[in-house]
């Protein structure tokens, strides 16, 4: 899984954004109505080129040549797609992009306030084809004229990734990414009004792995 989240600055005008990777082998249940990830690595850093030192990060745990299916789970972001080819390190490799779930249902709850009709759309994108979905999104725009850019901004934000949406509520494992973005890295770096050096980020990323990593 790999996300970004927006911390405080001290030395530049905009926010540091933080890359961060959570892997994972497996979901277990550790009680009945919690789930934790199994061999649970994170690793986190302030860098425009995140995938190489996260590849060479995970190379070290990992051998590849006995790897066969590997699942990038994202909100879609275009750096973190980009990785899809720097996955596959070995020709036994599949690497397969799936969009988190929650992102998926954000954007849902964004097209509409509506419970019946949020409800009518999770069963439409689920059972039925996808030019149902689009013909229903359409009929809510009718009806709310007012809000037709955001509504059809959400829309071509599920068209653009329906395949990946799909095989995501297939694969049935879900996406923690966002509530594992919130505890490893917003808990501490953002939670309080802080601002950080650019020059420092990197050293208190890597001292946070460390605890995250036991």
């Amino acid at each position: 899984m790999a996300d970004e989240k927006y911390i405080g600055a001290q030395d530049i005008e905009k926010d540091i954004m933080v890359k961060c990777f959570v892997t994972f082998e497996d979901v277990k249940a550790v009680s009945k109505n919690r789930r934790a990830l199994v061999n649970r690595s994170v690793f986190s850093c302030y860098n425009s080129n995140a995938w190489p030192l996260f590849m060479d990060y995970i190379a070290k745990r990992y051998d590849f040549s006995k790897i066969k299916n590997i699942a990038l789970l994202s909100d879609g972001g275009t750096w973190i797609k980009t990785g899809i080819s720097e996955l596959k390190l070995d020709p036994k490799n599949t690497v397969k992009f799936y969009l988190c779930e929650f992102h998926f249902k954000q954007a849902i709850h964004h097209i509409t306030t509506n419970e019946d009709e949020r409800k009518m759309l999770l069963e439409v994108f689920t059972n039925k084809r996808k030019k149902d979905f689009i013909q229903a999104v359409n009929k809510i725009i009718e009806n709310n004229k007012n809000r037709e850019e955001i509504i059809t901004k959400k829309l071509n934000y599920i068209k653009n990734n329906y395949s990946s949406i799909k095989a995501m509520l297939m694969l049935n494992i879900g996406s923690s990414m966002e509530s594992h973005i919130s505890h490893l890295i917003a808990s501490f770096f953002a939670s309080r009004p802080k601002g950080f050096s650019t020059k420092r980020i990197d050293q208190y990323l890597k001292l946070n792995d460390y605890k995250n990593n036991g």
